[in-house]
């Protein structure tokens, strides 16, 4: 759920949604991650943490709609200027974690390598196709290596994956297969 929506539906603590920070920050060392940046941290910082309880329960009103701009391209493709929702996509967020060997660049044969990245560089080609095929959406985010020299084999890598379609059960099994891949 949006988190907004959820704190203004009940259904999500205020205090959790303020504590979120960045997927990539979760699984890193910087100092970042120790949860100097969250959401509350960067809604004070541009000025938009307001005093209002965010709440329907404070703000009794008869209606509430939330309205949307399209983030992709359909009314545009289809020539129409506004289009109504009539299902919201299951939609999983994953963080990916890919442990590795450090090696020599140059002394290391291929062969020999447990390159972190090269694993996660399949994994994302996998997604796409997987998406393909079953009509769903995935999208790696984000990727990098633990590993900050050229001449070095990622020992480590992380990823972000966002996974949606319409039906859980496809969810379910484009999750089990990618979760086979990374085995």
């Amino acid at each position: 759920m949006c988190s907004g929506s959820g704190v203004w539906s009940g259904a999500e603590k205020l205090s959790e949604c303020h504590a979120l920070i960045p997927m990539e920050l979760q699984s890193s060392s910087s100092p970042e991650s120790s949860g100097s940046i969250n959401m509350a941290t960067e809604l004070r910082r541009i000025k938009y943490l307001g005093k209002t309880q965010c709440s329907h329960s404070y703000n009794p009103l008869s209606a509430h709609f939330e309205l949307h701009i399209e983030q992709g391209p359909q009314l545009e493709k289809t020539q129409k200027k506004v289009g109504v929702v009539e299902g919201v996509q299951g939609m999983r967020w994953y963080s990916i974690d890919c442990k590795g060997r450090e090696a020599h660049a140059g002394a290391t044969h291929m062969t020999d390598r447990a390159d972190a990245l090269v694993v996660l560089a399949k994994f994302a080609v996998k997604v796409e196709e997987l998406a393909k095929k079953h009509d769903a959406f995935g999208t790696v985010g984000v990727m990098r290596t633990k590993t900050s020299s050229i001449n070095t084999v990622p020992g480590g890598a992380f990823c972000t994956l966002d996974l949606r379609h319409w039906s859980d059960d496809t969810l379910d099994l484009i999750e089990s297969k990618l979760r086979t891949l990374l085995k």
